[in-house]
């Protein structure tokens, strides 16, 4: 009597690496373990033997305030299956970058022209990371 193959049913295992390089930040390989048979080898499959590694089109923005999250999705198809794996990046929040534009005010002598002196200050402050802080006018104090 025959008994026909079983046939191999992997199980996959990713591990992610932190690379150095700027527009590739990480690597990722897969150990394929057959749940068949324990004594068969495990497969790695790298970049070489055709992982791919995207960027998720629906990453989340950090903002001033809020944490954004970049998701890293590893691909490889072996034997006609494709494998994938996720890894999930928090990106920090920015916080404020606060920039001032300061309005002098000249004081007019009752004719309204211009004496040279200053008459008050104040500032605008607004974030220059585009979030949504109101801009906000300010009085400042100065000296002569």
């Amino acid at each position: 009597m025959t008994v026909p193959a079983t046939g191999h049913d992997y199980k996959a295992e990713w591990n992610w690496k932190e690379t150095s390089e700027g527009e590739k930040p990480y690597t990722a390989e897969v150990t394929l373990t057959c749940q068949n048979n324990e004594e068969e080898e495990a497969i790695v499959l790298k970049e070489e033997e055709g992982v791919i590694i995207t960027v998720d089109a629906e990453n989340s923005t950090a903002s001033c305030t809020e944490a954004g999250e970049i998701n890293y999705i590893a691909t490889v198809e072996y034997e006609g299956k494709e494998y994938t794996d996720t890894k999930k990046v928090e990106i920090p929040a920015l916080g404020h970058d606060y920039k001032a534009t300061f309005n002098w005010t000249e004081k007019k002598d009752s004719a309204g022209n211009g004496t040279g002196e200053v008459e008050k200050v104040t500032a605008t402050v607004e974030c220059v990371n585009g979030c949504e802080f109101e801009a906000t006018e300010v009085k400042v104090s100065y000296e002569k």
